[in-house]
């Protein structure tokens, strides 16, 4: 035995060791077996929660009973979607870590739960950290990226457990649901999925401090030293900063001819600050950081470590094995959040470790073309403020607050195709390049506004600061003075021309623009064609008659239903809710049969204990269609994991991916007794039709289907409809032949 546990102790060090010297990271991904956690349906743990509410020892008021069966209807709901969306990672290796490291803190002090302690990573760049009653615990990557040691890690962990342990979530919602009595509805009643999800593992002021406290307690029970635990409060702090604040290489985006003027920079970035200490925390449910600290160092005052205490009693080579894999995964999040100068910033930290990584400079040429496609989107306004972040990724944040469309394009085109030119091969690349072209013939009629040749002197060097001999203080005037040329040149032009030096010849350079010209005049061709009297009848035409596209086979993605009445406190019906889920997959099957379109179905609800390949390709086109969604007013854009995508497309078949879903809303039961008198007024025999008018139940019903080849980003809105109906299986199966018609039909 223990030759074994040596033995996967040198495979973790090698893995650890090897991290270095790999080129690319790859996203980390789920593993192994599904977990029973995430297959059993929600209504079985809501019933098993009623059982165990009933059989209850302690006196429970009736009152408090029915809270806490909705508290147990909601929670197990609204926690399993969350662990169903893609973004809690399961035995994986930073969950396995995450586990072992929680596992030191309970041998110490056993925790009394019905349920095995479950810990999971949580893909988010936020740095955040929650418990469960239920007894998950979920640590942001975000979070773990920030840290410094594994006792840190460690302490923050304590502090949920304790959360866990006290049951802190329901005795939250008890409270403030019983506060909320008066405005008619409940602590989760109308709030936003996220907003939901917070609510579920909410906390009070004093639940937090208790929480610290506990936590700590069970701290100084190991062997984990004390030294550094304060950091913590550090780490929450300056939370909104990257995990390294190191001044941004601007030479990562320029090249021998190609130099962005100084304009675009600052001379100094604003220093950082943070959080306040000692804020105003009365509207906030988290006590401020100066009473936390000013705590915790109270009760270390007291204490001394011992010569047996370590930072590390799991693994310090796996500590940083697991930052580092945390680290990795941030550019990318930052990506699919369209979050561009986070992105390349946090990249650019990344490249300092691995310069040869292509995926980390991938991620670099896909924010720079996202920002330059949005820019030059007439939708589409800026939100950036500059002003508002610290540190030296400010510099990032102003270069793209402050570059004109046009000069975004040439900037992302430049890296794009200097990238391009190393790894001729990658269709990824090719992709991004090909549609920054487009954007560049639109923005640009002729190639000849750009010179093959290389700059002047004076021009193609970026000015060197002489630091050899102190320079005198500028005066106020003087400052200003800079101030005003820097304004002035920025509206210079002269740098970009150069963007492309050498290579306006080159002739993949001129296939590519030749394309791009060609794509350029059909858009504007069609454009005009859609714009016109005859276009507009002939959309209106091809609307009522549908789609023909002849396509034999595709892929169905989570089938979505949703069930909502607004006559009750919760609107969401969460069981109906489920149970219309799995029979909406059972529509689709039969009516798939009836219209003859070959469909996969790829739902997470109903996947097995095997199935973890297919729930992370449900994951990566979950993910894929939301870039979509956001992209939707932009020209075809590839995916921030296109390759990925393509190859999930060749798995299954088809390129073909299929949407769809149905909301059923039932409103609010409101008599018009205006249709009486009305009817009264008019024609006394139409009393009763006026009479079923004015009480017959409102239902409404969305219904929506929307096809893409995820190769090219090109999407059919089949249907987006809604209806004045209920969600009967006759009018659900009705639309869903029509849309899968539309598809198959040549």
């Amino acid at each position: 035995m223990k030759n074994i546990v040596q033995l996967i102790a040198t495979l973790v060090l090698a893995s650890a060791l090897s991290l270095g010297a790999q080129e690319s990271h790859q996203p980390l991904v789920a593993t192994g077996k599904i977990p029973a956690e995430f297959t059993t349906a929600s209504k079985v743990k809501y019933s098993r929660a009623i059982k165990e509410n009933s059989k209850s020892k302690t006196k429970i008021k009736k009152k408090d009973t029915k809270a806490r069966n909705r508290f147990a209807l909601e929670s197990n709901f609204i926690l399993d979607d969350l662990l169903r969306s893609g973004r809690v990672l399961f035995n994986d290796e930073v969950s396995f870590y995450l586990g072992e490291v929680a596992q030191t803190l309970v041998k110490t002090k056993p925790l009394a739960l019905k349920d095995p302690l479950r810990v999971y990573a949580l893909r988010s760049s936020a740095v955040n950290a929650f418990a469960t009653d239920r007894g998950e615990v979920f640590v942001s990557l975000g979070l773990l990226a920030q840290l410094e040691n594994e006792a840190q890690l460690a302490c923050i962990l304590a502090h949920e457990l304790a959360h866990v342990e006290k049951k802190h979530a329901l005795n939250f919602y008890l409270k403030a649901d019983k506060l909320d009595k008066t405005k008619g509805r409940s602590v989760l009643g109308r709030s936003a999925s996220d907003e939901k999800l917070l609510a579920a593992c909410a906390f009070s002021k004093e639940q937090e401090n208790e929480a610290d406290r506990i936590g700590l307690e069970r701290m100084l029970g190991t062997k984990y030293r004390t030294t550094s635990l304060p950091v913590v409060f550090d780490v929450l702090k300056y939370s909104n900063l990257p995990f390294d604040d190191v001044a941004f290489d601007r030479a990562l985006l320029e090249s021998e001819h190609y130099h962005l003027p100084d304009a675009y920079w600052l001379e100094s970035v604003k220093p950082i600050e943070g959080e306040a200490d000692d804020k105003d925390d009365s509207k906030h449910s988290h006590p401020n950081l100066k009473s936390r600290r000013e705590a915790m160092l109270t009760t270390l005052a007291k204490h001394t470590d011992g010569p047996d205490k370590s930072d590390f009693l799991v693994s310090a080579e796996r500590f940083h094995r697991v930052r580092s894999l945390a680290r990795n995964e941030l550019p990318l999040l930052y990506l699919h959040a369209d979050r561009h100068p986070e992105t390349v910033y946090t990249a650019s930290l990344l490249l300092q470790e691995r310069p040869n990584d292509l995926e980390l400079k991938k991620c670099i040429a896909k924010a720079l073309y996202l920002h330059a496609k949005f820019r030059n989107d007439d939708d589409y306004q800026f939100e950036g403020d500059y002003q508002e972040v610290e540190g030296e990724s400010q510099q990032v944040h102003h270069l793209l607050e402050k570059l004109p469309a046009k000069e975004a394009i040439v900037l992302a085109l430049h890296y794009a195709w200097n990238l391009l030119r190393q790894n001729p091969d990658d269709a990824e690349i090719k992709a991004v390049i090909e549609d920054l072209f487009f954007e560049l013939a639109r923005a640009h009629d002729k190639l000849d506004v750009f010179s093959n040749d290389a700059p002047a002197t004076a021009e193609a060097a970026a000015p060197v600061p002489d630091t050899t001999s102190a320079k005198p203080a500028l005066s106020k005037y003087d400052r200003i003075r800079q101030q005003k040329t820097k304004e002035a040149a920025i509206g210079g032009d002269a740098y970009w021309r150069h963007a492309f030096a050498g290579q306006l010849n080159d002739d993949v350079f001129q296939k590519y623009w030749q394309a791009a010209e060609k794509r350029r005049d059909e858009w504007t061709k069609l454009e005009e064609q859609v714009n016109s009297s005859k276009g507009k009848k002939a959309l209106k035409r091809k609307r009522k008659d549908g789609l023909s596209l002849g396509i034999p086979k595709v892929a169905i993605v989570n089938p979505f239903y949703l069930k909502l009445d607004e006559r009750k406190d919760q609107a969401v019906q969460h069981i109906e809710t489920e149970d219309g889920q799995e029979h909406f997959r059972a529509l689709i099957r039969e009516v798939s049969a009836i219209s003859g379109l070959k469909t996969t179905l790829l739902d997470v609800s109903a996947l097995k204990e095997n199935d973890t390949e297919t729930f992370n390709d449900i994951r990566f086109l979950n993910e894929w269609f939301a870039e979509q969604g956001r992209h939707f007013d932009l020209s075809l854009t590839p995916g921030s994991q296109q390759d990925r995508i393509n190859a999930i497309a060749k798995k299954y078949g088809t390129d073909y991916f299929l949407w769809t879903g149905v909301i059923s809303l039932r409103e609010k039961k409101g008599t018009d007794w205006l249709y009486i008198p009305a009817s009264l007024l008019l024609f006394a025999p139409t009393l009763p039709l006026a009479t079923y008018l004015a009480v017959k139940p409102k239902y409404e019903m969305l219904h929506y289907s929307m096809l893409y080849d995820v190769r090219t980003g090109r999407r059919q809105v089949l249907k987006f409809e809604t209806f004045n109906h209920r969600d009967s299986d006759t009018m659900v199966k009705a639309h869903l032949y029509d849309a899968f018609t539309q598809i198959k039909r040549k």
